[in-house]
């Protein structure tokens, strides 16, 4: 249960609190579903979406193995 001590770095206490303990009842023994039900149970702000436009100018052709 390694991966459900890291995702509490990420997430609530409460939430993996709820998710433990719906895991236990149920019997799961897959940490990514504890984690799963933490997730839906957090009320955690989803991340921004960033615009990566600007890196537009960074894009390049795709290699060919074709003789120049």
């Amino acid at each position: 249960m390694i991966e459900v001590l890291l995702a509490h770095r990420g997430l609530p206490a409460a939430s993996m609190i709820t998710a433990m303990d719906v895991a236990v009842t149920s019997g799961v023994l897959d940490p990514a579903s504890v984690i799963i039900d933490a997730r839906r149970d957090s009320t955690a702000p989803v991340a921004a979406v960033i615009d990566i436009s600007t890196l537009a100018h960074y894009d390049r052709p795709a290699p060919t193995l074709q003789r120049l």
